[in-house]
């Protein structure tokens, strides 16, 4: 079942995870550009900075401030995990019984760290905690964001598979905090 989990991860590596994928959106004054991540809120800031006359792009256009939330890196994982076991109709309670399903780790887009997604931009980026209203107080000046809704609920067949990987990946903290080392020390410095 695993060999089935890593083919399919090496194929949507390579359609999705290029410089292509990623999605740049810029404030109008173009002093801002916030950084699509999966699994961050992304989809409700989308449409909440379009709704702001916010333009999405797939190459950089330059701004003075890169923006992003961040969540838990492990939560991040977990959720990405069950969606790309459900999305390809896997069963995640059949792959978490193998010893090497974490091998490769990456599967696609919702589960490669953002060190690694946005690496040449990782360490330049302002990330502000997901769930938090930093991000909303630092371009107050600017853009008054308010009354964001969240636009994305989980059915409970992901909240069941959230708990069931939540449960497999105790016992391998080790592995996941060395995919996740750069990510892990950029969410434990934030506030």
């Amino acid at each position: 079942m695993t060999n089935i989990v890593a083919e399919k991860a090496k194929v949507d590596i390579g359609l999705k995870l290029n410089p292509l994928w990623r999605e740049y959106i810029t404030s109008p004054c173009k002093k801002y550009c916030y950084l699509i991540i999966a699994k961050n809120g992304s989809n409700t800031y989308r449409k909440a900075l379009r709704n702001h006359n916010w333009c999405s792009h797939r190459f950089d256009m330059g701004a003075e401030h890169y923006i992003a939330h961040m969540g838990d890196p492990y939560e991040r994982w977990i959720k990405g995990f069950a969606e790309f076991c459900l999305t390809n109709d896997m069963d995640v309670a059949e792959i978490l019984k193998s010893e090497t399903f974490l091998i490769p780790g990456v599967f696609d887009n919702h589960t490669m760290p953002i060190s690694h997604i946005w690496c040449d931009y990782f360490y330049k980026i302002k990330f502000f905690k997901l769930g938090g209203t930093g991000l909303e107080d630092f371009i107050r000046e600017d853009y008054d964001i308010q009354n964001l809704q969240n636009l994305h609920v989980a059915t409970q067949d992901k909240i069941d598979s959230y708990n069931l990987i939540r449960d497999a990946i105790k016992s391998k903290q080790p592995v996941m905090a060395s995919l996740f080392y750069h990510d892990l020390l950029k969410w434990n410095n934030l506030k």
